[in-house]
């Protein structure tokens, strides 16, 4: 029950989820700020305040990782038992074991999911143009660089297709440039079972 619990948000698409969470995170009415308010504490403006923009989208995006999940139980599941009980004979504690066998072990799915999110991060798009309006926010805040490519190729006035081919290049140099960062620094602590075996 849990699993399809936490991996069916994932299910979800994009869109709706934005507006489910323009309606939870309403200023005046939302759900998240009548709960706050009962509670006695402060309810931000979470979609008309530039400084709780970004906020708001990395909330919007945590609802999205019943994946990684998945991929992080799947990889739990393929350690092998034999190293636990190894290490236990051994003396081994819980925490021991834990910075030993499981997270080398589980390292190549850490370093995919990094690799993965860094990319998706770069390129949010979605949440910002549906939540907040399609000029990128109160104050430009939430004006991400793919966000700021369609509104000058496609936003009222522009039509920029230059300027934005130039953006996506740009775009796709620094996402070439941090994930060739992400594989040269992966050689120091992702561990490759068929590495051991030479």
């Amino acid at each position: 029950f849990y699993r399809t619990a936490f991996y069916l948000p994932s299910m979800t698409p994009v869109i709706a989820t934005a507006y489910l969470w323009i309606w939870m995170l309403n200023p005046n009415n939302g759900l998240v700020n009548r709960t706050l308010r009962a509670l006695s504490l402060p309810a931000p403006a979470w979609t008309v305040d530039p400084d709780w923009t970004k906020p708001t989208i990395v909330i919007s995006q945590v609802w999205m990782m019943g994946g990684a999940m998945i991929l992080f139980l799947a990889a739990l599941q393929g350690v092998p038992k034999d190293l636990y009980e190894a290490a236990t004979l051994d003396g081994a504690g819980a925490w021991r074991r834990f910075r030993n066998i499981t997270l080398p072990m589980i390292s190549g799915v850490s370093f995919f999911l990094a690799t993965v999110s860094t990319i998706a991060a770069l390129g949010v798009f979605t949440q910002g143009y549906v939540m907040f309006d399609k000029d990128g926010g109160p104050q430009d805040s939430a004006l991400f660089i793919v966000m700021y490519l369609f509104k000058r190729a496609f936003g009222s006035g522009y039509f920029q297709m230059g300027y934005a081919s130039a953006i996506a290049w740009i775009l796709f140099l620094i996402i070439l440039a941090v994930t060739a960062l992400q594989f040269w620094i992966s050689k120091r602590w992702v561990y490759y079972e068929h590495d051991a075996r030479g």
